[in-house]
């Protein structure tokens, strides 16, 4: 078995192992493709009948950070929580079994410009390390993420009697702020491991020793302005897990413009630019290349490969009152404007990234401008919306509205 593995070792070590980038220029035939920018490029390398490794860095970069940044070592940036580690798969959908058969592995990079000490090495690729193990050598029926999250306490004790430094996960319920149009909000929280407890304050000031134990989902006042509410897992060795924090806040709905029906058309108007940039930033000053108007937000099959930007301008009409959550997702940088007062920011080099955030608004049309810029490798777009209550999404097709 050792020689038959060296002789495996040795075929591979012949070999070329090229970034995706290397698409491009075109591949020698013994190329192995790192796929990095997302999967696109290990699609292509595969159906090209070339070996991949994929490596996309918004599901395996664990130089990203895992949670909230106040409370997190400084990483260079991006979000890539523990689920999604494990919730990745190496072998796309849309490729034959023969083509599948090309990828060869996964593998997640940890680079260091922001990392001092192996302890904080440690810390972003534990236990993150653990759940692309079990992707990459477990079947996808045999994947199973409460079983995981079962046998971690486990793993903490056999890593932590080794020496190694890790990250406990953190408490579910607090993942993003809340509004609400009353004066009560109710929190929920939950522990992601079975059996640990959950502690919490609504002054993010309090010392420790004097968090609550969590039993059942309790309210808060937010008449008088927002609460912060702050929470971490203890296990039951009393290792505590990161900090987590959402910030509960009345609203009152945004009015719509005064903007007469006859005066505004279906769908929106675009821009493409073909310009080399890193920021959506820098879309604000790059000529204009194509214009035409867009019946929702994606492509519009101007565009070249690589190298270019899209804005879109135009209104969102809100049927009813209420509050609506807009999903925005992209690889490379986007940013997403409502009434230049509300904002989803997803700018900069990544792969696909999905940003969402909510607004109350008044049933009426409301101005919305997004910018979205295409550095390179895979590439995506979309914007869609939900009402409060509702899980369903819906594209903004139909929804958009031009000036005349």
């Amino acid at each position: 078995c050792r020689n038959a593995f060296l002789d495996e070792c040795r075929s591979y070590n012949d070999r070329e192992t090229k970034w995706d980038e290397i698409l491009e220029g075109g591949l020698t035939p013994q190329a192995t493709v790192m796929s990095w920018r997302g999967i696109n490029g290990g699609i292509e390398a595969a159906k090209a009948g070339h070996d991949v490794i994929m490596t996309p860095n918004g599901d395996v970069y664990f130089d990203y950070y895992q949670g909230d940044r106040i409370y997190e070592p400084l990483a260079i940036g991006g979000f890539l929580p523990l689920e999604r580690v494990y919730r990745f798969d190496p072998v796309p959908e849309d490729l034959t079994a023969d083509e599948a058969a090309h990828i060869i592995g996964a593998q997640a990079n940890l680079w260091t410009e922001y990392i001092k000490t192996p302890e904080h090495a440690e810390y972003m690729l534990l236990p993150r390390m653990l759940a692309l193990s079990e992707v990459v050598w477990s079947r996808v029926d045999r994947r199973d993420w409460d079983s995981f999250l079962e046998r971690l306490p486990n793993q903490f004790r056999l890593l932590g009697a080794a020496g190694y430094n890790y990250r406990v996960p953190v408490v579910i319920g607090l993942d993003e702020d809340v509004l609400t149009l009353d004066d009560i909000a109710t929190v929920e929280l939950a522990s992601p491991i079975p059996g640990a407890e959950v502690r919490y304050a609504t002054d993010p000031s309090a010392p420790f020793r004097s968090w609550g134990v969590y039993g059942t989902p309790f309210d808060v006042n937010v008449a008088a302005g927002p609460v912060t509410v702050v929470a971490r897992l203890v296990l039951s060795s009393g290792e505590r897990g990161a900090t987590k924090s959402a910030t509960y806040s009345k609203t009152t709905l945004r009015p719509a413009e005064q903007v007469d029906a006859g005066s505004v058309l279906p769908g929106l108007d675009y821009a493409y630019h073909e310009v080399e940039v890193r920021s959506v930033n820098q879309l604000t000053d790059a000529a204009v290349s194509e214009s035409g108007t867009a019946s929702d937000i994606g492509f519009q099959g101007v565009e070249r490969p690589e190298q270019f930007g899209l804005t879109f301008t135009g209104f969102f009409r809100a049927e009813v009152d209420g509050l609506y959550r807009f999903t925005l997702s992209s690889d490379d940088g986007s940013r997403f404007w409502l009434a230049n007062v509300f904002r989803i920011d997803n700018d900069g080099l990544h792969g696909t990234v999905v940003q969402s955030g909510v607004v109350a608004l008044a049933a009426g049309l409301h101005p919305i401008h997004l910018r979205y810029f295409q550095a390179g490798g895979g590439r995506s777009l979309s914007l869609t919306f939900s009402i409060e209550g509702s899980p369903v999404e819906y594209p903004v097709a139909g929804r958009v509205f031009r000036a005349r």
